[in-house]
């Protein structure tokens, strides 16, 4: 071919030269091998590559995954159904190739890698078995009380039948109350639950306990209650925890101490890496990182942390919203139910180092609204606080509180102050006699493997109708030793109340099985001794038993009391048999209690006596 323009021959040689370059080599440019490979220093094995007449290296892309590479070049080579990606394609990446030794050696950083994703939360497991079979359960008590002419006979039945079929749980529980005067039959609490495991959902229909606020206590509804409790789980962490990323060249060992306490020992390969939700207790403390690489060095890392549970993780909500009328009478009469009734409580994690929350309270006597926040500062413990309104028969009230704690392993810190306008109410306060004002608080606690644990507490509370009172306590306890223990407490209050009273408690535990106690106890009017012998209750089958002595004395009297008890756990049921005996006093006489309880149960198609239902069950065959 002849060019007769310059400009048309160097227009072909461009073209041609691109083609060469773009085009990927054939088949037959590449040679195939076995590579003893080694990536950043940890033998991978024999791999099977292709190699160009240049000395570049291809490697199987299945081979680069299995390696963890975060990502593959775009430009691919295709050899008998098997895709190659050129080493000198992948950024980051560097590599000797020894064709005498028959040798790769590729070294990449580590953030070319998959990330290593280590999560110590141990969430709800998804892959176990649920059973959704109907199941039934009928518990039931019987206990008899009787003495001499000091005592009057009663009789106590208790009761409580749960169904379930699929997610829908049914519970009803009542008291029979048998004495030489009355009887009486009370229905206690009846309520449908519907639980979702995934959502952490709980619907609840009938009787139910909503739950308290700073500025108000619980009720009993009956109703409809919607709740998000995210304990429905118990392996989630539903407070920020601790996250950790780095990132290793090499095959390394990771040790993870948390206070000293080793929580995490693992091998990991090389690349980026990331650990999460490390936890501890509560409260300040340090967590230390021990990096050991391929060759023995070792890199530490420590860092101080502060958990609180009192916070949710940015995004989470928790939430209990309820619709019924106020249980009246609750114990006493089973259908005395009041005025209707509508509560909210929300809480939201608006960072993790933030939870805000809202109150909504709406009745026929009173309706409130509050608003709170709970801050943890950086390292230097927790500040939560709050407001609210109400509205009632007493007018429009208003109500404030703030508590501030710090917790370390070894101490802990707080301070609290509520102030209560005289118009304020709550749904659970408004028929309460006292009428606080203000509310101030101080707690401290130390302690120590080897001094033992010291809690003060004060506490200080106004009232617009009442007397101030003043209160101050004090526990101390420690292990003495292998097998004593002791305990000693003052608590002094005045004001409205004036009382004081002391004791001090030592425990000796000679064998597994059983202990002896003593207590020595003064107050304002009675000082006592008591010494104590019991076995342990058996984990299944078996037999317990133990006696109690005590020694009281007042201004005007001595009495001497002995208290002898047994129980047996046995297949089908619970027994259990006491008497009182005393000596002297305003209670002479000799009184005794038999008691028996047990469990009626269908599942599986199958119905069997046991002991008492406390949680979940399950028929086991053995055999």
């Amino acid at each position: 071919m002849h060019c007769t323009r310059t400009l048309t021959c160097a227009s072909l040689l461009a073209i041609l030269l691109a083609f060469l370059l773009l085009t990927p080599p054939s088949a037959t440019a590449l040679e195939p091998g076995l590579l003893e490979t080694t990536l950043n220093s940890e033998y991978r094995g024999t791999l099977f590559v292709q190699i160009d007449p240049d000395g570049s290296i291809y490697l199987a892309n299945t081979d680069l995954q299995d390696f963890g590479f975060a990502t593959l070049p775009e430009k691919q080579t295709t050899i008998d159904g098997i895709t190659y990606s050129k080493l000198d394609d992948i950024p980051e990446l560097k590599y000797q190739y020894d064709p005498t030794t028959l040798a790769l050696e590729i070294t990449v950083a580590p953030t070319a890698l998959k990330s290593t994703i280590i999560d110590l939360q141990k969430g709800l497991k998804q892959d176990v078995y649920r059973p959704f079979e109907t199941s039934a359960f009928f518990n039931y008590s019987f206990d008899y009380n009787d003495g001499d002419k000091n005592f009057e006979r009663f009789v106590l039945l208790d009761n409580e039948v749960g169904v379930r079929k699929n997610r829908t749980l049914f519970l009803t529980d009542s008291r029979y109350i048998n004495t030489q005067t009355n009887s009486n039959f009370v229905r206690l609490e009846t309520r449908f639950i519907h639980e979702n495991e995934k959502s952490l959902r709980r619907w609840s229909f009938g009787d139910f306990i909503t739950p308290p606020h700073e500025l108000g206590g619980a009720l009993t509804l009956g109703g409809i209650q919607l709740l998000k409790r995210y304990r429905i789980d118990p392996y989630f962490k539903a407070y920020p925890t601790l996250d950790f990323s780095g990132a290793v060249t090499t095959p390394s060992d990771i040790e993870v101490l948390i206070n000293g306490h080793r929580i995490l020992h693992e091998a990991l390969p090389p690349g980026p890496f990331t650990l999460e939700n490390l936890s501890s207790f509560r409260g300040a403390g340090d967590f230390e990182i021990i990096l050991k690489d391929a060759f023995g060095r070792e890199q530490r890392i420590l860092s101080p942390y502060y958990l609180a549970d009192e916070l949710l993780k940015e995004d989470l909500h928790e939430y209990s919203y309820a619709i019924g009328a106020l249980r009246e009478q609750f114990g006493i009469e089973s259908f005395d139910y009041g005025d209707a009734l509508f509560q909210g409580l929300h809480q939201y994690g608006f960072s993790d180092d933030l939870t805000i929350g809202g109150f909504l309270e709406a009745g026929a006597d009173v309706s409130d609204l509050a608003a709170s926040a709970t801050w943890k500062i950086r390292r230097w413990g927790v500040l939560k606080g709050g407001m609210a309104a109400s509205n009632s028969e007493a007018g429009t009230g208003f109500a404030a509180y703030s508590r501030y704690q710090y917790l370390t392993r070894f101490s802990g810190f707080q301070i609290g102050l509520k102030y209560f306008d005289e118009a304020f109410d709550t749904a659970a306060t408004i028929n309460s006699t006292a009428n606080p004002e203000l509310e101030a608080s101080l707690n401290l606690n130390f302690s120590s493997l080897y001094y033992g644990s010291l809690t003060l507490s004060g506490r200080l509370t106004t009232d617009y109708m009442l007397d101030d009172l003043q209160q101050y306590s004090m526990v101390y306890s420690r292990r003495l030793g292998d097998s004593f223990s002791m305990v000693t407490s003052a608590i002094k209050n005045s004001g409205r109340d004036e009382s004081e009273l002391y004791y001090l408690s030592i425990s000796y535990h000679p064998r597994a099985d059983y202990s002896i106690s003593s207590r020595i106890e003064s107050t304002d009017t009675t000082d006592s001794f008591e010494v104590e012998w019991k076995s342990d209750q058996p984990v299944g089958e078996g037999l317990s038993y133990g006696i109690t002595a005590r020694q009281s004395d007042t201004p005007t009297d001595s009495s001497t009391l002995i208290n002898p008890l047994a129980n047996y756990r046995g297949k089908y049921g619970t027994y259990e048999a006491e008497i009182w005996t005393e000596s002297g006093g305003i209670d002479e006489g000799t009184r005794y209690a038999l008691k028996t309880a047990g469990a009626l149960v269908h599942i599986g198609g199958r119905t069997a006596f046991t002991r008492p239902v406390t949680d979940s069950f399950g028929v086991v065959q053995v055999g």
